[in-house]
């Protein structure tokens, strides 16, 4: 698992990383891992102490730059419709969608159906 220091010092080196398991990731972070843009083909991330983690903000980032993941697992973030649909609409190649703690509404649920023709397996819980 890589923290927030790990992920600002691969992303200054130019780093074509794959592969990210993060924990404690915030917007920040997360808009330094959208850095790695196509490369990127799994992306884990979690927030677990507390604060309020990554949001919209760096959701939007990675979908926007990060257009060829593959598996996407998202837990404990307070991230809305806005940008789960963002993600679905951008990153059509998801496979795996793993989405806990996290509202899941039927907006999202339709939109990543209608969005993502290559998803396999969806794991959710709240």
């Amino acid at each position: 698992h890589l923290c927030s220091d790990g992920i600002h010092w691969l992303s200054t080196r130019n780093m074509k990383i794959r592969h990210p398991n993060c924990d404690d990731l915030n917007d920040s972070t997360a808009l330094q891992i959208a850095s790695f843009g196509f490369y990127l083909q799994c992306l884990n991330f979690g927030f677990t102490n507390g604060d309020v983690g990554m949001t919209d903000v760096g959701m939007t980032g990675i979908a926007q730059k990060c257009p060829n993941i593959k598996h996407l697992g998202v837990s404990f973030c307070k991230i809305s419709d806005k940008s789960m649909i963002r993600i679905a609409e951008c990153c059509h190649d998801i496979e795996t969608l793993i989405i806990k703690y996290a509202d899941i509404s039927d907006v999202r649920l339709s939109k990543i159906a209608e969005y993502c023709p290559n998803l396999k397996e969806l794991v959710t819980s709240s």
